[in-house]
């Protein structure tokens, strides 16, 4: 017993500085801004722990052309099919650990019709949200936020 005493007093110091040390926690934060303006761009982005994962850039009626060309492609169905609303999203892959048996480290995002639901896949899994809207009547837009665990500050 008295072998460990000298131990343990060397022990506290060290524990005493780990816990100075900072937590890591999982932060995801989106933002994006929806113009009256049909020809004026939807502008968003999804920030996953600090890093700008996904982005998008495209006025409804660049999307009504595009959703257009779509369905133009798929001439055997009859009626007409809303498409969502695609992300650009970087190309470096997920290097940090992965759930269960997931393999895909790759990024990706879409806004589902309206404009209110993302889908985002990360880290080997697949998140879906609804922002947070507001109408801001003054500045002519939409503007959507969300903040996913993010730490208090």
């Amino acid at each position: 017993m008295h072998l460990l005493l000298p131990l343990l007093h060397l022990s506290f110091p060290l524990i005493s500085l780990i816990s100075l040390l900072p937590i890591t926690q999982a932060c995801l934060t989106y933002h994006a801004e929806f113009p009256f303006d049909n020809d004026k761009p939807f502008i968003g982005k999804i920030i996953d722990n600090g890093v700008e994962t996904c982005w998008i850039n495209m006025s409804y009626n660049e999307h009504w052309k595009w959703q257009a060309m779509e369905n133009e492609k798929d001439w055997g169905r009859r009626e007409w099919v809303w498409k969502p609303w695609p992300f650009t999203c970087t190309k470096k892959q997920w290097e940090g650990k992965m759930k269960n048996n997931a393999t895909d480290r790759s990024y990706s995002a879409e806004l589902g019709v309206g404009l209110r639901g993302v889908t985002y896949r990360a880290h080997g899994v697949k998140f879906w949200f609804n922002p947070d809207t507001v109408e801001d009547v003054e500045g002519d837009r939409w503007v959507y936020n969300k903040k996913m665990w993010c730490a208090e500050k």
